[in-house]
């Protein structure tokens, strides 16, 4: 819920310094100017959503990232089991390691991309958008439209995506 950031970061948790949400050109988007220190990670994870076990997912992002010397960003999933406690596994897509701003044409949100099975054993899940910095300076990092669906088609984001079970 919440992928498109409209309501704030209702339905997220921030882990790191400086998220906030802004609006303009770009509409909505979570943003942080916050340094997260060499070897860092700062990500938002969200709350808890409903799956299928055993079947397939994909998560999406658009997703800005300025740096200099070596920085990514990528999804992540974290399975749970039915108590909405136990980790039943995880799942990491593809680093984007470039300089980037967000993007009109989607070539962001296919190349930052995570398509995955659930676990048999897996209630639910929860969607990480991560940016890691190994060394150098950090400027910016950022997303927009997050959206996780049920299946291995990525359609395309809304100005409102929601990150939220679409069958």
């Amino acid at each position: 819920k919440n992928g498109g950031f409209e309501n704030g970061l209702m339905n997220w948790t921030a882990v790191g310094a400086g998220w906030g949400v802004n609006g303009g050109g770009w509409g909505q988007n979570a943003v942080t100017f916050s340094d997260p220190g060499n070897g860092g990670f700062t990500f938002l994870l969200s709350d808890l959503v409903t799956i299928d076990p055993g079947s397939w997912y994909t998560a999406t992002a658009d997703n800005v990232l300025g740096f200099n010397g070596s920085a990514n960003a990528h999804l992540e999933y974290s399975w749970y089991a039915a108590d909405g406690v136990t980790d039943v596994g995880h799942n990491w897509g593809p680093n984007k390691t470039a300089n980037r701003d967000y993007d009109w044409t989607g070539l962001n949100r296919k190349e930052v991309k995570i398509t995955a099975v659930a676990p048999g054993n897996a209630a639910f899940c929860r969607v990480s958008l991560v940016i890691y910095k190994e060394s150098g300076s950090f400027t910016v990092g950022g997303w927009r439209q997050a959206k996780l669906e049920k299946g291995q088609i990525a359609t395309p984001a809304l100005m409102k995506a929601v990150l939220s079970r679409e069958t």
